[in-house]
């Protein structure tokens, strides 16, 4: 019986071997095709995780912003009321025209209230227009910036979770020598490979500048502008919602003329420009001694980096381009808002919420006009949801634009080498 296997193998000897050969290549192949195949399986879905992942990560710093920037509008808040303290000046009118009902037979010492009264009047006018634009200029690039500093603090965050974690690299599609070359990749961009917790402090610390230096200057050229265009307006001029929407536009026109013209005035307003100012800001979040007068550099390798890029994207078309957009987003919803003040809707619900933009909206001739010391009251209150601290529809407005969130994408994961 072995004889005649053995014979037979030697009569089919060749055949024998070509098709165990072309079993064993196939064997092999299909071996190794299902091992690359598991192997593409797994990367993608690394791939996959690490996306989502930064999706979410990206998603939660945006929030952070949001939250950050409302308890800075807080502390804004303060200042804007007690400088621009609309309730007091009203008080004063009131006391005025008490004191003229009680001596209505002495001409001497009612002349003397009528003028100062027309005073306090123009000063109302200029106070309320100069407090609604004012605010929203100022809540505007405070979370303009406050967006910028978040997401850059967020990016390193993530770098640092990439480069100290292999498997998170690798959940990319990295392996090996990549993280090497994100390391190199981070040193051709200039930015640190690891961000502390006392320059992340300090960093954010930073918007200091603005809400206690910056915002003055911004509310300084906003009343300019008020008192050019505003304030040879008579009182007893009459206005309808149009001609008030106008009105706004031609004063947004002029302010974004003085305060965006030139890159630099924005720049200084939203950071300090020289290391006085920087030391100033450190000396106030307690970094350096109240008496430190020294001119030695102040600011360690790694904060300079994060300001000195801050000031980059400040600088940038994209800056401008999403300062605008923001703007056209949330004075639109200003007027939306006066708009549902001067005329409420009659099912008595928040017009905030659904009305549309202005540009989509039909001429108001249901809305009579009035004369502009009546409207004073109306334009007043329209600071007031501006500078809320906690569920602030202006902000709102701000995170949602488009321009917005693509400029905080940029940010978040500029990690590459720009030429």
């Amino acid at each position: 019986m072995l004889q005649r296997i053995v014979d037979y193998y030697k009569r089919h000897k060749r055949p024998i071997l070509v098709t165990g050969g072309i079993i064993s290549v196939a064997y092999l192949t299909s071996h190794y095709a299902k091992q690359k195949f598991l192997q593409f399986q797994d990367r993608n879905a690394k791939a996959r995780a690490a996306k989502e992942n930064l999706r979410r990560r990206f998603d939660q710093n945006q929030l952070d912003a949001m939250y950050s920037v409302l308890a800075l509008v807080e502390v804004i808040r303060d200042q804007i009321e007690t400088r621009f303290n609309h309730e007091e000046l009203v008080g004063r009118i009131a006391n005025l025209k008490t004191r003229n009902l009680a001596d209505p037979e002495n001409p001497e010492e009612a002349k003397q209230p009528v003028v100062t009264k027309l005073q306090l009047w123009e000063d109302l006018k200029i106070m309320t227009f100069t407090r609604a634009l004012g605010s929203i200029y100022v809540v505007e690039l405070l979370g303009i910036l406050g967006h910028i500093q978040m997401n850059l603090v967020g990016r390193l965050i993530y770098i640092e979770s990439v480069v100290g974690e292999q498997p998170a690299y690798d959940a990319m599609g990295k392996t090996g020598n990549d993280v090497s070359s994100l390391n190199d990749l981070m040193e051709a961009t200039s930015t640190p490979a690891k961000v502390s917790y006392d320059n992340e402090r300090l960093y954010l610390s930073f918007s200091w500048w603005f809400i206690n230096r910056g915002w003055k200057d911004v509310i300084k050229i906003v009343q300019e502008v008020v008192n050019e265009t505003v304030g040879s307006i008579p009182l007893k001029q009459k206005f309808n919602y149009n001609e008030l929407v106008l009105l706004f536009a031609t004063l947004r026109s002029e302010i974004d003329q003085k305060l965006f013209m030139d890159p630099e005035v924005i720049l200084d307003l939203l950071l300090p420009s020289d290391s006085k100012g920087e030391r100033e800001v450190l000396r106030a979040c307690g970094a350096l001694g109240i008496d430190v007068s020294s001119e030695q550099e102040s600011i360690n390798e790694g904060l300079r980096i994060l300001l000195d890029e801050t000031k980059d994207f400040i600088e940038c078309s994209d800056f401008s381009l999403v300062r605008s957009k923001a703007m056209d987003a949330m004075l639109e919803f200003m007027l939306v808002d006066l708009k549902d003040k001067l005329c409420p809707s009659s099912d008595g619900s928040d017009s905030l919420a659904s009305s549309p933009r202005i540009i989509e909206m039909p001429l108001n001739e249901d809305i009579p006009s009035q004369p502009l010391a009546k409207l004073l009251p109306v334009l007043a209150q329209l600071s007031y949801p501006v500078l809320r601290s906690n569920s602030n529809p202006y902000l709102r407005e701000l995170a949602q634009c488009k321009e917005m969130q693509a400029f905080s994408a940029i940010i978040y994961s500029s990690f590459e080498i720009l030429n």
